[in-house]
């Protein structure tokens, strides 16, 4: 009786882990700050990996946005969940934010200060703010 049961949810949990996340999904990702860095230089942080200082917009990104690539930290995150962080020059957290990407749409939940995600398709611009 065990083992039925086992073989018959066994299809029914592998199915469900397709649909939350679709491995091969990856997102383009585009990560700026909106705050002024004059005084305060921010290295972005994901999952506790520098990634190098965050290029400083005082407009609104946009994946339709001239030259995103040269405006930006650049990576590809595929589904899954990151924590996402700002830090000062001595260390201090200035942002933190948990975000999930999943094939089907994103999340995000902020933990101090935040993120603005705009997504489109398979482009993710990542504006980080206070």
């Amino acid at each position: 009786m065990k083992k039925s049961i086992a073989k018959s949810i066994l299809p029914v949990a592998i199915a469900f882990l397709f649909i939350a996340c679709n491995n091969d999904k990856t997102y383009n990702t585009y990560f700026y700050t909106s705050i002024d860095t004059s005084e305060v230089k921010l290295n972005l942080f994901i999952d506790d990996v520098d990634k190098g200082l965050l290029p400083y917009h005082n407009s609104e990104l946009t994946c339709a946005s001239d030259s995103l690539v040269q405006k930006t930290i650049f990576t590809q995150l595929e589904c899954g969940k990151y924590i996402i962080e700002s830090k000062d020059a001595s260390g201090n957290l200035q942002t933190s934010s948990d975000i999930k990407l999943k094939s089907n749409g994103l999340s995000s939940d902020s933990n101090k200060a935040g993120i603005k995600l705009r997504p489109n398709d398979d482009c993710l611009v990542i504006e980080v703010y206070n």
